[in-house]
């Protein structure tokens, strides 16, 4: 929160600038996060702050706080103070006053001030108010008011400070100072979080959570100890809440509360004990107020509540929250409690940047009852096993696991809905090999193996060193397996597995991996048997184990499991024999899901696991929390690359646990960066790419370049540019840019940027020069990974186009010199050749060059296949360096049916200088009312366009029998106009629904045709603003932005001075 504090005046200075703010769902989203820290500084006592942040916010925004605060609080847009928290209704004050409005802020402080109690409202809404009421004026927005100095500024800082300073010593001399003995923490066990304390806690009993809030914590409560009743105990509505959140509670959990699994109690804590009978409860979970006098009180009114042997857990054992001036009393409660009722503490987290959680239970003259928490004395394994129509393998598989060693194991078996005996000749078989050691669990529908993981695995997880993966229809092969997989755990290594052979007898594929590299680069190499520490299941999330869509994934599911585990360590081990056998001729085996296909050892056969896997690599990588030993870890760096003798960047590194959370928010954050007017000049915007580039940096640094790339791909090229610029200037201070100055993570992520900017050959040569003077296996794979997300640059997937340019068999130098640009370009296996038409002397009003013209559009338009869009060049159409780039912005524009064309260029060449003065003159007389408005980058109604051109342009496919039937009934009344006019006619009268991309992305090539008639040598420039002008286009202006850098206008920019003759030859026509 104070980080956020710091840095959200440079946040809001950058909203202020996104044209258009109150319709942009990115800046919204930004804003909205902008909110969430204001309303949490308000409530952790920083007011002073949060003014400070918001006193010079532009009203425009404070608009919109104010209505995402109303949307959120008030969904009937009928504001009840009343209903707010305190830290709210002063944060939603301030917004009043800052959108303009400080007499509407004023009287509703006053309102509320009637209504609350407590000094430390009153003295921030004192606070408020006085800022409020500063400086002349009255009724005047404060950004028109004067500004409150820094002396006063800090003078009631210091105020609020000291008061705070004076409640805060008052709190703290009233909490007892207790010290437990060694019998409170004698069995006590640290975990790594409150979700592993949740599988810690007993399943299917009655409990209880005191302190709701939104219910996030509640719906853990249900999914990973699935209770058979859970009361949900809190005052919704109260200063805490607004009223909004009682009714959203019920509906979340509106079909537990209607089966009886969940039932509400809107009351104080302490009172809703009156509601239950003594040894009603397993156990409670405690989240209210932290206070001391609360939860000493909540201990002693709930402990007669605890069944024998039950547990009473709770949230914020801390001292509180320094920083903001808060002072919990959770550790006096319960120490106090403990010592007097003698009970003990059993388990405490250890969340790093979070409050820690706590379980306490009474102490037993029979100590023996809980010796099952203490660690066993070796490794203990839980063998996770999922079945589905396996009748005529399970019983090998749990025979082949009885045979292990390795006797300290649980299994746990799930038949997952099958609909033969699986079921049951396991569960027989489970009592007889491993009675007391087994869990069965029956589901009623098929959940697949990745939603088995996250709610039956894990729950059972904390209990175990590692967890090892069985399938149902395979078995184990090396009776000691397991207890050599135990040694290894008990020596610190956090995931070991093997190789396989199939029934088939083939040997699999699996191999060491190499620690210091992303798992995710490398390959599947970690198949069976597959086995990791329990712990690090803990860490992942479900969304790692569902796809794209949010459905929970049902094959690739070992990927989706054993990557995220890979993910947080670097302590592998990889026992290189064939221990595990895999049952490839199971007819219900996903491999076995395409007949076409038959199973491959290590290889994906169904369509289905091949698009599974692939959303699967393509997740966030978890962070990396347990590297190698130091030494082991840091590759020697190659003899032939020169140490670095440029000054260091000016990149402050990101830190190790914000580097993913970075690589989530990056996309989010260029995309309001993107909309800044004027980015290059802007400080605000290049603050904040520094920032952007530090978090990308150090993804490459920690093996993350997958991220990097996934996070890059989409960003403008103008914010690439600034980010190369930003580079450049701080490695090679001179701009002499030295790739062997570089380390690995720079020079990759400088690549990324050359080829994102609009170079993707420029990366090329980058890449492969700095690849032939570096060594190295990650550097290796990185550098690949770019070479071909670059080599994708060069044309996003054309499978949905076929292409043609129409060209006469005597010119061959154009076939050559086309063919050559289309293979550059990639796009040889797209646009083929198309032979044109000689124009005969059928009767027409048009010459023969005209009828050729039209006889070869209409052939290839008639000819076109109907399942793709139709791309059609002439054979002197020019392609621009960014071509690339340009269409490939183009197919995500015209990824809607709304057209039937869409032109890349209009032409107007070939032109007699009296023509074009004509064309200048028309346009003139028609005004505005035909002009077309390009404004920006876009597909723009081409109704309004005086002239057109069939140089290149696109039809949608099942456009192309439309056209040709337009094209037909020219044909047939005997070809009296051009097919340019004829298509024109067509698209004014709405016959065809044609749209032209603007700037253009193709020219003619001036090395192919004739130059217009008096202009004495061959000039693209002048073409192509004349093109423009004719189109109603502010040409002058787009120049002038296009040579500042603002926009990739295909046009040579390097012209500029020669430019202002064409003008001044326009004006004069």
């Amino acid at each position: 929160m104070q980080e956020g504090i710091v840095a959200t005046p440079r946040v809001l200075a950058v909203l202020a600038q996104v044209p258009d703010i109150e319709s942009n769902e990115p800046a919204q989203a930004v804003l909205a996060d902008v909110v969430a820290v204001l309303l949490d500084g308000c409530e952790r006592g920083e007011l002073a702050g949060v003014i400070s942040v918001f006193a010079d916010c532009p009203p425009a925004l404070a608009k919109m706080a104010l209505a995402l605060l109303t949307a959120a609080f008030f969904p009937d847009g009928k504001i009840v103070p009343a209903e707010f928290d305190d830290s709210a209704i002063l944060c939603f004050s301030l917004f009043v006053a800052v959108a303009g409005q400080p007499a509407d802020a004023l009287d509703l402080i006053g309102l509320t001030v009637k209504e609350r109690k407590g000094e430390r409202f009153a003295a921030n809404a004192a606070l408020l108010r006085a800022h409020i009421e500063k400086g002349p004026g009255g009724g005047l927005p404060l950004s028109q008011r004067e500004r409150v100095s820094e002396a006063e500024r800090n003078a009631i800082v210091l105020q609020v400070r000291q008061h705070e300073a004076r409640r805060r010593e008052a709190a703290v001399n009233k909490q007892p100072k207790v010290h437990l003995a060694e019998k409170h923490m004698r069995n006590c066990a640290l975990l790594l979080d409150r979700g592993q304390l949740l599988t810690k806690l007993p399943r299917g009993g009655t409990v209880a959570e005191l302190g709701v809030d939104r219910g996030d914590f509640s719906a853990r409560i249900l999914e990973l100890t699935q209770p058979t009743r859970l009361h949900l105990v809190d005052l919704w509505g109260s200063e805490r809440y607004h009223g909004g959140l009682f009714d959203s509670v019920k509906q979340r959990f509106g079909t537990e509360i209607a089966d009886g699994r969940v039932q509400v109690h809107r009351k104080m804590s302490v009172d809703a004990a009156d509601d239950f009978a003594d040894a009603s409860f397993d156990w409670i979970y405690i989240d209210t107020d932290h206070s001391y006098e609360t939860t000493a009180r909540e201990l002693r009114r709930f402990a007669s509540k605890i069944k024998d042997g039950g547990l009473i857990a709770g949230h914020d054992y801390c001292m509180g929250n320094w920083a903001n001036g808060y002072r919990y009393g959770v550790i006096e409660a319960v120490h106090e409690f403990c010592v007097k009722e003698n009970w003990e503490l059993v388990y405490l987290t250890a969340e790093p940047l979070e409050s820690q959680s706590f379980a306490i239970r009474r102490i037993r003259q029979d100590a023996g009852e809980y010796e099952s928490a203490k660690p066993a004395t070796t490794p203990r394994a839980l063998i996770y096993m999922t079945a589905r129509n396996c009748e005529r393998y399970v019983s090998d598989s749990l025979r082949s696991l009885a045979s292990q060693t390795h006797d300290n194991l649980h299994v746990l078996f799930i038949d997952d809905a099958s609909d033969d005996a699986t079921g049951n000749i396991a569960s027989g078989l489970l009592e007889e090999l491993f009675p007391g050691r087994h869990s069965f669990i029956r589901n009623d529908s098929h959940w697949g193996k990745a939603r088995n993981a996250h709610v039956h695995l894990r729950a059972l997880a904390s209990d175990a060193t590692f967890v090892a993966i069985l399938d149902g229809d395979d078995h184990l092969i090396v009776p000691d397996i397991l207890a050599r997989v135990a040694e290894q755990y008990a020596l610190g290594t956090d995931v070991v597995w093997t190789n396989y052979v199939t029934d088939q007898n083939k040997v699999g594929h699996c191999g060491p991996l190499d620690p210091r590299r992303s798992p995710r680069h490398q390959g599947w190499k970690s198949s069976h048997l597959f086995t990791f520490r329990a712990e690090l299941l803990a860490n992942v999330g479900e969304n790692y184990f569902k796809d794209e869509s949010g459905a929970w994934f049902m094959s690739a599911c070992d990927w989706a499991i054993a990557y995220p585990i890979l993910d947080q360590t670097r302590r592998y081990h990889y026992i290189p024999e064939s221990t595990y056998r895999y049952t490839t001729s199971n007819p219900h085996s996903h491999h076995n899901s395409d007949p076409d296909n038959p199973p491959q050892a290590g290889k994906f056969t169904s369509a289905l696991q091949k698009h599974n896997a692939k959303q699967v690599l393509n997740k966030s990588p978890l962070p990396c929390l347990r590297d190698l030993p130091q030494e082991a870890s840091r590759p020697v760096p190659p003899k032939e690359v020169r140490p670095t003798t440029s000054e260091p960047p000016e990149l402050e590194k990101a830190r190790a646990w914000l580097t993913q959370e970075g690589l989530v928010a990056t996309p989010r954050v260029l995309a309001v960066l993107a909309q800044v007017p004027v980015i290059e000049a802007n400080e605000s915007t290049q603050a904040m790419l520094v920032d952007v580039i530090a978090v990308l940096l150090d993804g490459c640094e920690r093996g993350e370049f997958a991220s990097v790339i996934s996070v890059f791909a989409n960003c403008p090229p103008a914010l690439a540019k600034m980010a190369l610029t930003l580079l450049t200037a701080a490695f090679f201070p001179d701009g002499k840019i030295i790739p062997t100055e570089f380390d690995d993570s720079a020079v990759l992520c400088f690549s990324l940027f050359v080829a994102v900017a609009g170079k993707p050959f420029e990366a090329m040569e980058l890449i492969d020069l700095t690849a032939k003077e570096r060594k190295g296996e990650r550097f290796s794979a990185d550098a690949a990974l770019l070479r071909a997300y670059v080599a994708d640059l060069k044309m996003e997937d054309m499978s949905d186009f076929r292409g043609f340019f129409i060209n006469l068999d005597r010119s061959a130098d154009r076939k050559n010199a086309l063919e050559s640009t289309l293979e550059r370009l990639g796009l040889n296996g797209v646009v083929k050749r198309f032979p044109a038409m000689e124009g005969d002397s059928r009767p027409s009003a048009i010459s023969p060059n005209e009828l050729g013209c039209f006889l070869s559009h209409q052939r290839v338009i008639e000819t076109a296949d109907p399942e793709r869009h139709l791309l059609v060049f002439e054979d002197d159409v020019w392609f621009p360096a960014q071509f690339q780039r340009y269409f490939q912005i183009a197919q995500r524009l015209m990824a809607n049916d709304t057209w039937d064309m869409v032109f890349l260029n209009m032409s107007v060449n070939f032109l007699q200088v009296s023509r074009v003065q004509r064309l200048i003159r028309a346009k003139r007389q028609l005004g505005d009312i035909h002009t077309p408005a390009f404004s920006q980058f876009g597909l723009n109604d081409a109704r309004g366009l005086y002239d057109f051109g069939m140089m290149a342009y696109v039809v949608r496919k099942g456009a192309q029998a439309k056209i040709g039937a337009i094209l037909a009934e020219a044909a047939h009344g005997g070809y009296q106009q051009p097919i340019d006019n004829v298509i024109g006619a067509a698209i004014r009268t709405g016959r065809i629904k044609a749209s032209i991309l603007f700037p253009y992305i193709v020219g003619i090539d001036q090395s192919l045709s004739v130059a217009i008639s008096d202009r004495k040598k061959r000039n693209l420039l002048f073409n192509d603003i004349v093109n423009l002008f004719v189109a109603g286009v502010d040409t002058q202006a787009l120049t002038a932005r296009a040579v500042a850098g603002a926009h990739d206008e295909p046009f040579d920019v390097d012209a500029y001075v020669q430019s202002q003759l064409v003008y001044r030859w326009l004006a004069n026509a």
